[in-house]
């Protein structure tokens, strides 16, 4: 999937908006722009995404909170990417960050998902993940949904995908990371995890896990720091 991410620069200097297209991603970086100038750069922001036939943006927090400038956006049929379809986008830029901090292959990881809610955007998630590690695992209310989905993905390209329903009790003793989309923390304080593992809940926020747990914590994901580390 390509998009956009679109920010402002930190340069005062900056004088015109550079774009830019790194790995399937195209980020564009603004000058500073008075408010009676909005529609003139998105018209501008508008024509150079338009060349790399994008759809999907993602904004930066200020730009997000114009609300012309977003609204020209949606107007001229571009997705604002926010909330839990953000999560699906910036997967893969966590991934690495993550294996870079830990200095453990993302292809030898084994990655636990959790998801209540089904949906075509979760499958989209499930099939971006699993291409990306060793094993994945799927935990879900819906997880009979999920099955035909798991199945494809093993028999079109060997991956690997686990389902199991929100009550499993077993144990994922040597899962490296643990990825939330809509657990509560009391839910994750009933699984039975590795003690080191990495938790990053993307919708709910956890404090804790439960006792013994000596891993790392990640909630409030910045997107765009992620998108410019990984750059």
């Amino acid at each position: 999937m390509l998009y956009a991410l679109i920010d402002y620069s930190n340069k005062r200097s900056m004088r015109k908006i550079e774009v830019e297209e790194v790995l399937g991603e195209v980020k564009v970086v603004l000058p500073r722009f008075k408010e009676r100038y909005t529609k003139r750069v998105a018209d501008k922001v508008l024509k150079m995404i338009n060349e790399y036939k994008v759809e999907n943006v993602i904004l930066s927090k200020e730009l997000s909170q114009n609300l012309d400038f977003c609204r020209f956006l949606e107007e001229n049929q571009k997705y604002i990417v926010t909330g839990r379809r953000m999560s699906k986008v910036v997967l893969g830029k966590l991934l690495e960050e993550i294996a870079k901090y830990s200095k453990f292959p993302k292809e030898k990881m084994n990655v636990l998902l959790l998801m209540n809610e089904y949906s075509l955007e979760n499958i989209d998630l499930i099939e971006e993940i699993s291409k990306n590690v060793r094993q994945l695992h799927v935990m879900s209310r819906n997880y009979t949904k999920y099955e035909k989905c798991a199945g494809m993905l093993f028999e079109h390209y060997g991956y690997l995908v686990k389902l199991y329903s929100n009550e499993y009790h077993g144990e994922f003793n040597r899962v490296n990371l643990v990825i939330n989309m809509d657990f509560k923390e009391e839910e994750l304080q009933e699984l039975i995890i590795s003690k080191n593992c990495v938790v990053v809940s993307l919708n709910e926020k956890i404090h804790k896990i439960k006792r013994g747990f000596h891993g790392i914590i990640v909630n409030d994901v910045d997107m765009a720091r992620i998108f410019r580390r990984c750059s």
